[in-house]
C-alpha cells in the first residue's frame, strides 16, 4: 500500500489464495503463483526490487527463491529478504519455540548462510539489519529465562 500511496509500481505474488484475495480486496496488484513458475514469466515481469518478507524460512527448498529471483532480476536488482532473527530470545536461550521449527519454519537463517547461498546464485550480501526487540519481549525473556537471585529467609 505504501508503494501505491507514493505512485510506485508494485506487484505481489503469493502461493496463498487467501493472501492474494485479501490484497486484491484492498486494491493491490497481486496474483497467486507457485514459486517454480516465476522463471517462466514474461520479460515484462523482470524486477528491479524484490522482497521476500518472512517467506524463505517456510520453504523446504529455499534455494528455489534465490534461483528464480536471479532468473527474473534486472542487472542491478536488489533482493530484500526478511527472516526471524538468529538473535531472537528463544534461540539465544536455547528454548524450544514451536513456531520456529518444522512444520512451520523449515529452515533458520544467519547472515553467513545468506552470504553463501547468495554467492551460489549471483547475489551479493550487502547489509544485514536487525529489527529492534520490543521492550515487552525483552522483559518477558529476561524474566522467564534468567535465574532468580532472590531467596526467602
Amino acid at each position: 500500500m505504501r508503494c501505491q500511496k507514493h505512485g510506485l509500481p508494485a506487484f505481489g505474488i503469493d502461493f496463498s489464495e487467501d493472501g492474494v484475495a485479501e490484497c486484491l480486496a484492498k486494491g493491490l496488484a497481486a496474483r497467486q503463483v507457485d514459486l517454480n513458475e516465476i522463471a517462466s514469466a514474461s520479460d515484462a515481469d523482470r524486477f528491479q526490487q524484490m522482497a521476500a518478507f518472512h517467506f524463505v524460512e517456510h520453504l523446504d527448498q529455499p534455494v528455489t527463491l534465490f534461483e528464480q529471483a536471479a532468473s527474473r532480476a534486472l542487472p542491478s536488482a536488489s533482493l530484500w529478504v526478511s527472516v526471524p532473527s538468529d538473535l531472537r530470545p528463544s534461540r539465544y536461550f536455547g528454548d524450544r519455540d514451536f513456531l520456529d521449527q518444522p512444520p512451520h519454519h523449515m529452515t533458520r537463517w544467519a547472515s553467513e548462510a545468506f552470504r553463501e547461498i547468495g554467492i551460489r546464485h549471483g547475489w551479493r550480501l550487502v547489509q544485514v539489519f536487525y529489527e529492534p526487540m520490543p521492550m515487552r519481549t525483552a522483559l518477558w525473556s529476561i524474566s522467564v529465562c534468567t535465574p532468580s537471585v532472590l531467596s526467602l529467609k
